[in-house]
């Protein structure tokens, strides 16, 4: 058995999306399949809305020892993988601070310190970052629609 535990914000929980977001897209992918063959992969969704880094560095090692004690104390070995996902909400502009919600040099700590840990429980990591945005298309069309 396989363990995915997949960490981020609410891009990673699945807000606004009837079908829970892209993680329960990928464990009903997995379940699918295993139905078909012998392999088996236990999907987590560890997303929280609203998470910086800085959030998600507080609780990320708990919540990888929480979903791993069970398989431990039976002495069952298996493969983990991280997927972390972070980075959306510490990019956040905060207007009446003039900055961003995280700074990039607490952000770059806040993601080696995440390595660090993740790199504990597995050799597999990987590393979701935000998705790129065009604000030529996002912030002229918001101020239009504010001055009307």
């Amino acid at each position: 058995m396989s363990r995915i535990l997949i960490f981020g914000d609410s891009i990673v929980f699945g807000n606004w999306d009837e079908q829970g977001g892209w993680v329960n897209r990928l464990k009903s992918f997995f379940f699918k399949e295993c139905l078909n063959n012998s392999d088996y992969y236990m999907v987590y969704n560890i997303g929280v809305s609203g998470d910086t880094s800085c959030e998600l560095l507080e609780r990320f090692e708990f919540e990888i020892k929480h979903r791993l004690w069970e398989r431990e104390e039976i002495g069952e070995k298996e493969e983990i993988i991280i997927v972390l996902s972070t980075g959306k909400n510490d990019a956040a502009f905060i207007k009446n601070r003039n900055s961003f919600s995280v700074s990039i040099n607490s952000f770059i700590i806040n993601i080696k310190q995440l390595l660090t840990i993740a790199k504990k429980y597995s050799a597999k990591i990987i590393f979701v970052g935000p998705a790129l945005v065009d604000e030529t298309k996002t912030v002229n069309k918001l101020r239009n629609t504010t001055t009307k």
